[in-house]
């Protein structure tokens, strides 16, 4: 009977919408969203519950209602309950009864209660052939665990993503195609997309993950605090941050009791085995008087109520407790150490150690526990050593020098008599605690900031400041696994008895990461020099020793040639690569002088402009090379320092600010040197090249600007009128009007021609660190911590304002003007400037935005990741209005001996291929009649005092000679060919 009522209400939400107000998807059925899949699961609906679990619109809805981590726990509900999948579903049930079991027995062994303690065996992680074996069982698969599973894995891995960018119209089936290559999955969403109207950022299809059916990151969670532990199963997760406390269910990322714990910053927290206290140290502020209190404090999650205050003199900096949580051992910042028995509410003993104290960890029975860090003075001085120390007696008992750097981490085993040491110089090491002998050494090259270990001492797992996460075989000291994911730093790692799973914490990104290391494999993607495709599996070879040389490789310039038929990659490693826009291959590898790539510019001929730094002195040198050839053509010696070059119009000079010198400028066709701008000892931060390339506005000492006559190399004025601290410099397309970051980030314009000082925004720009100015001179994009500005160079208003919730590092605007792209380091955005709305989010997941390319006009950009890769994205469905440029007459710079003079014709940069062709008369004329009937002098800015209606004239639209592409021009034309 109780079958019959679930059938029929799973029928009844079957047939009800997901979304009550249909293509706008503001309005879920949340009552359809939470009962339908329980239903159908309940009255064994098994077809039915597993279409409902496959349709990514009900995933949307889901998420959209708010509801989106319950999800997990529909999979988790169907999956067990499918026939096929009940005796998994049982052996997950007896191991997790296991966990337990242990847990129960490791309190009683810390009471005394029992004398021996029964040790759960770890698992042994799949190889790369039990992979290969079960995704070709899998692939032609029909059953309803087979058909869900891949969707349960992208649910449960990117439901934080998912959930965060539920608003954004297809988003979830963007993120779905992006995914994988292949799959039941990225089928679904490739239907999907061919009914989508929405603006959707897509991977190249042969830069998509390869399908891999049992990932190894299982999940994501984005934290608020500081993770202090998790209980033995990995469910639960304990935090700590400003004297609140939090217990988090991992499985459906719920926060399970959060509360003010105290007023004063929480230092030092762990929690008991049983998950039922939490040991936390406070440190005085030295700021408020009244909140002199360094104290350690037990609390109890079951009734949230303090049960004892330890007072002490000086900030603990240690802290670690017995199982039951009733013995803590604590150290001072003087390295004093503390034995508290809480039941008793009594110091039992206290002992100096010898040693700056780093890491504490106890035996669960109390009798002893050890000491790390490193020592005093002398000799030892910040060599590791370790302590052991007797706590009944109150004695060391053992010393020993461990590591070249200091001790930071130690695992005790409960009854093996083993324990392990992680290193600041990257070591781990094995240690018998009867003969104090080394047993297994591991060199995994990076500062180990968090270890664990299965209790059978069979595997262990590190993590540090390369951001991996280890698994490693004790017994041989090989790597099992390599997890990647985590930004830099990771400070917590922790590990299942059973070592089925790893929990880890990130301390830069705040994110709390589940792995799967028994069955799960990260695999990465990569491309060879001849631009193959080749497959990267993290699952290592055993037979050979793993050495993993951390080095940060990110993409520091991203760019595509004007042509559009390759795409330009530079890392910090002196590796630039050629990768078609077309097929995504790789075309050519090039080596540039040094290692440090630190700026780059693709000239309209492919040649590349590359700035590279010195590994062996602080000598900085240009280098320019045939990227299609891949030869070099010849290198200019730079300065001490090179903050950033910049490229004449005309492309013939280049003008390198050297510190304390000036400007050196050099001619790019046969790199003899030019001229040299000097500046008398004082130091050049910025530089900024009118559009007809005649002059340069250059600032100086942060406090004056100077503009230049580029032919004459004659100072021709100072622009007066304001003094300040000067920081980034933009000029306007029409080239009259010098606008600069000054006085606590305020805008300030300047008038080129008379070097006056015109106006000032009184609005400041919050900290805004990243600045671009619009193709139409009118308005003027700001973005930095938290915040997104347009602001009116007419009105000198904000015209718009958006609140984002992340730093953003760095932003364009789209050709045509109306639209903006932003990122930070996870999520790349595009804006309507007009709406101010969100329209299409990407999310690259674990590797981290570093550099994106403008986007074109042809609505693909290429991104820059950290890890140095580089991808093509397209931004299907975008409708972007044709480009805005302006008509110019530039100064040619002569060659050799030869004088410069202007060009015969005014002339237009096509964005759509990259060549400049001579304006055609009928567009010249419409705008010669808009000028003239605006009545502007000769010193006035066309952006800034013509009226709004002179950019709506149908007239000024037009189309590019060389590829027939539309194109939009500013009613105005650079020409100062009678002004010298």
């Amino acid at each position: 009977m109780k079958n019959k009522y679930n059938k029929n209400l799973a029928e009844y939400f079957a047939v009800t919408p997901n979304f009550f107000d249909g293509d706008k998807q503001k309005k879920p059925n949340i009552r359809k969203c939470a009962e339908q899949p329980w239903q159908q699961t309940n009255s064994e609906m098994w077809d039915e519950v597993t279409e409902t679990l496959c349709d990514l619109n009900f995933i949307q809805a889901k998420c959209a209602a708010g509801i989106g981590y319950y999800l997990i726990r529909d999979y988790y509900l169907a999956m067990y309950s499918f026939p096929e999948a009940r005796e998994e579903a049982q052996k997950s049930i007896e191991d997790e009864q296991k966990i337990r079991k242990y847990r129960d027995d490791l309190i009683a062994f810390s009471n005394g209660e029992i004398s021996s303690l029964d040790i759960i065996q770890s698992i042994q992680p799949w190889t790369d052939e039990e992979f290969e074996d079960n995704l070709k069982q899998n692939m032609n698969g029909t059953t309803h665990l087979v058909r869900i599973r891949p969707f349960f894995n992208f649910v449960n891995s990117e439901i934080q993503v998912l959930t965060e960018n539920s608003h954004i119209k297809g988003f979830y089936i963007q993120h779905a195609w992006n995914f994988e290559n292949e799959g039941p999955l990225v089928n679904k969403a490739e239907k999907l997309l061919k009914q989508r109207t929405e603006t959707l950022m897509l991977n190249h299809p042969s830069q998509r993950p390869i399908y891999n059916q049992h990932p190894a990151l299982l999940r994501t969670i984005k934290l608020d605090s500081r993770l202090i532990g998790v209980d033995l199963e990995c469910k639960r997760a304990f935090f700590a941050d400003s004297g609140v406390f939090g217990v988090l269910d991992i499985e459906t990322n719920q926060w399970i009791t959060a509360y003010k714990a105290y007023e004063n910053r929480i230092e030092r927290a762990i929690n008991s085995a049983s998950g039922n206290r939490i040991i936390a140290s406070y440190t005085s502020n030295r700021y408020i008087k009244d909140h002199q209190d360094n104290t350690v404090k037990i609390w109890n999650l079951e009734d949230s109520k303090l049960e004892k205050t330890i007072i002490v003199k000086e900030p603990i900096e240690n802290i670690t407790a017995t199982p039951n949580g009733n013995i803590i051992v604590f150290a001072d910042k003087e390295d004093l150490t503390y034995v508290w028995d809480i039941g008793k509410d009594e110091c039992l003993k206290s002992f100096q150690s010898q040693i700056y104290i780093n890491s504490i960890s106890i035996n669960p029975n109390g009798k002893y526990c050890i000491l790390g860090g490193h020592g005093r003075g002398g000799n030892n001085y910040k060599k590791g050593i370790v302590e052991v120390w007797n706590l009944e007696t109150g004695k060391c008992t053992q010393t020993k020098e461990c590591c070249e750097t200091s001790v930071v981490c130690i695992v005790i085993f409960p009854i093996r008599g083993y324990f392990l040491t992680g290193g600041a110089d990257g070591t781990i090491k094995l240690w018998s605690l009867n003969s104090f002998k080394c047993r297994v050494t591991i060199n995994c090259k990076s500062w180990i900031r968090s270890l664990d270990a299965t209790p059978d001492g069979r595997i262990a797992v590190s993590a540090g400041d390369d951001g991996n996460v280890c698994v490693w075989d004790l017994k041989s000291g090989e790597c099992l696994r390599l997890l990647i994911g985590h930004a830099p730093h990771i400070y917590s790692v922790n590990i299942t008895p059973d070592g089925k799973r790893v929990v880890s914490a990130g301390g830069d990104e705040h994110t709390l990461r589940i792995w799967d290391i028994e069955k799960g494999r990260c695999i990465e993607t990569s491309q060879d020099e001849s631009g193959a495709l080749k497959k990267k599996t993290m699952v290592l070879d055993p037979s050979k020793r793993f050495k993993f040389v951390p080095e940060e490789n990110r993409a520091t310039f991203v760019d595509v040639a004007p042509n559009v038929q390759f795409a330009i990659s530079a890392n910090v490693d002196g590796t630039i690569k050629l990768m078609s826009m077309e097929t995504c291959e790789c075309i050519n590898t090039l080596r540039c002088l040094h290692r440090g790539v630190t700026g780059c510019h693709i000239l309209s001929d492919n040649r590349l402009i590359v700035g590279s730094a010195s590994s062996e002195d602080t000598s900085c040198w240009i280098e320019v090379l045939d990227p299609l050839k891949g030869e070099s053509c010849y290198c200019l010696q730079g300065a001490e320092f090179l903050h950033r070059f910049e490229i004449t119009p005309d492309e013939r000079l280049l003008l390198l600010p050297v510190d304390y010198v000036g400007i050196r400028i050099w001619n790019l066709d046969d790199g003899q040197p030019f001229k040299t701008i000097k500046h008398n000892n004082q130091r050049v931060w910025n530089t900024s090249i009118t559009p007809d390339g005649r002059k340069v506005i250059v600032s100086v000492d942060h406090e004056s600007l100077w503009v230049w006559d580029l032919n004459t190399i004659n100072r021709l004025t100072r622009l007066k009128g304001y003094f300040s601290e000067i920081g980034k410099i933009v000029t306007t397309p029409d080239g009259k009007t010098v606008i600069t970051v000054c006085d606590s980030d305020k805008l300030i314009y300047w008038n080129v021609e008379t070097g006056q000082f015109l106006r000032k925004f009184n609005e400041s720009m919050s900290g805004n660190t990243k600045f671009a100015m619009n193709p139409d001179g009118k308005t003027l994009v700001s973005a930095g911590k938290g915040y997104l500005k347009v602001w009116d160079l007419r009105c000198r208003e904000v015209l718009t304002k958006i609140t984002t919730d992340a730093w953003l590092f760095g932003l364009n605007i789209t050709p045509d003007g109306k639209k903006i792209v932003t990122w930070d380091d996870k999520n790349l955005k595009i804006w309507n400037i007009e709406n101010n709305q969100c329209i299409t989010v990407y999310h690259s997941g674990w590797r981290q935005i570093f550099r994106v390319s403008h986007l074109r006009p042809d609505s693909r950009l290429v991104v820059g990741l950290r890890n140095g890769d580089a991808i093509v994205l397209n931004a299907i469905n975008l409708r972007l209005a044709p480009p805005i440029v302006t008509p110019i007459r530039l100064w040619l710079f002569g060659r050799g001996r030869f004088k410069g003079i202007w060009d015969e014709k005014v002339t237009v940069k096509c964005p759509w291929c990259g060549q400049r062709f001579s304006a055609q008369k009928e567009i010249l004329d419409v705008i010669l009649c808009i000028t003239q009937n605006a009545g502007l002098k000769p010193a006035q800015s066309p952006c800034l005092e013509l009226p709004k209606e002179a950019w709506e004239d149908p007239g000024l639209l037009s189309e590019c000679p060389k590829c027939n592409r539309p194109l939009k021009f500013n009613p105005f034309i650079v020409d100062n060919r009678y002004n010298y």
